[in-house]
Parts: C-alpha cells; structure tokens; sequence
C-alpha cells in the first residue's frame, strides 16, 4: 500500500485543569456560607430590636419625669390651675377633669398598640417624639409655674411662657399627657386624649379670656393682638 509519510491530524482534546483546582462558576453556596449569612441577618434583627425596645424605655422613662415635673410645678404654683375671676371657678377644673380621665381609659384600652402595629423603625420615631414631648411638656409645665409664682395675685400677666402663648399651662398639659400615651405605645387612645383635652382647653381658655378682658380691657387687648392663643407663632 502506497504511503505518503505524512502524519495523520489529531483533534485536539479538553484543556487540563491542574491537579487539585476547583471551578467556581456556578458554585452553590456551601452549608458553613449559609450558616454565617443567617447568623449575621439573625444578628442584625436581634439588635434592631434592642435598640427599638431602648427607644421605647427612654421614653417612658422622660413621659414620666415629664409629667411629674409638671405636678410639681401644680403643687408649687397651685394658682396656676386657678381659673380666672368669673370664669366659672368649679366647673371648669371637673370638665377638664373628666375629659382627662375619658382619654387616659382610651389610652389604657389601646396601650401597646403601636408595637404590633408598627416597623421598627416608626416604632423608633414614636418613642422619641414621646421623649420630646415629656421633657418640652414638664419644662414648659414648671416654667410657667415658676413665672405665676412671682407674679402678683390678680394681674395680667405677660413674660416668660406666657410671651409665648397666652394659655401655656393647657399647652403643657397636653404635651406631657400625649408623650405618656405615645409612651405607652397607644395611637389611637392618644388621638382622642389630645383631642379631648385640647377641645376643654379652648372652652376653658375662652372664658378665661372674657374674664380678663373684663378685668384688664386695655392691656388685654394688646396683649391678644400680639400672642395666640395655645399655639406659638412660628
């Protein structure tokens, strides 16, 4: 058989992979991986958590010193309480009382309701504006007790929180009562707490006024123009 004497072509076969080398295209994740990943998520949810429920603490803890602070100033002052001559001294402190009372069993009846309504991280905004509002409430409560305190009985006064504000002892009421509510994790109870006692302040805070301005026409009506009522100017 005639032959040519030239070599046959060969095709070339598979690259070799050195001894020992692993690909890693399509690598499925291993058992270890997975468990460090759940161990970091589970971490990571653990301390949200402790940091939330810190939050919800401090809270409380400025509610409560805020309201005690605003009792304080009451029992220092007690004339701050006092309605003014002629606005219906009996009556006005039992409706307050009592529209008091109707908001804190609201609260007590939804108390804890926005943890189990709410992220983490509303749950965190909640708590701090509770804080707010407990510590700005008992400043303003003890503030205006202290300003009365050195005021002559009878007159009109005008400095301090009340240059602020013409009626700052409802204002600090009503922010010392929501930061317990919102402490207490109530939404909805606070809601109709807030409302009810902001409803009595401007009832009690108009017979007040018609009173005063019997009593300090002039001075009064100027002081009128120039502060509101029981929000501040802005």
């Amino acid at each position: 058989m005639y032959h040519s004497g030239a070599s046959p072509a060969i095709a070339p076969g598979p690259a070799l992979r050195p001894c020992g080398a692993a690909s890693t295209v399509g690598r499925v994740p291993t058992a270890p991986d997975s468990a460090s990943a759940h161990a970091a998520g589970h971490a990571t949810a653990v301390l949200a958590s402790a940091l939330v429920e810190s939050a919800w603490i401090t809270s409380r803890i400025a509610a409560a010193l805020g309201l005690a602070t605003f009792v304080l100033g009451m029992l220092w002052a007690p004339r701050a309480w006092a309605a003014a001559p002629g606005a219906g001294r009996r009556l006005d402190p039992l409706v307050q009382a009592l529209a008091l009372a109707l908001g804190c069993a609201a609260v007590a009846l939804t108390r804890g309701e926005a943890p189990r309504a709410l992220p983490g991280a509303l749950q965190a905004l909640v708590a701090a504006l509770a804080a707010v509002l407990g510590a700005s409430g008992g400043a303003l409560g003890l503030w205006t007790a202290r300003t009365l305190g050195r005021s002559d009985p009878g007159a009109l006064v005008t400095t301090g929180p009340y240059g602020i504000v013409r009626h700052p002892l409802y204002l600090a009421l009503s922010a010392c009562t929501t930061a317990v509510g919102l402490a207490l994790g109530s939404l909805t109870g606070t809601l109709a707490l807030t409302a009810l006692l902001a409803a009595v302040a401007r009832w009690r805070a108009r017979r007040e006024e018609k009173a005063l301005a019997l009593t300090h026409p002039d001075a009064w009506s100027a002081y009128a123009a120039r502060v509101r009522g029981l929000t501040p100017r802005v």
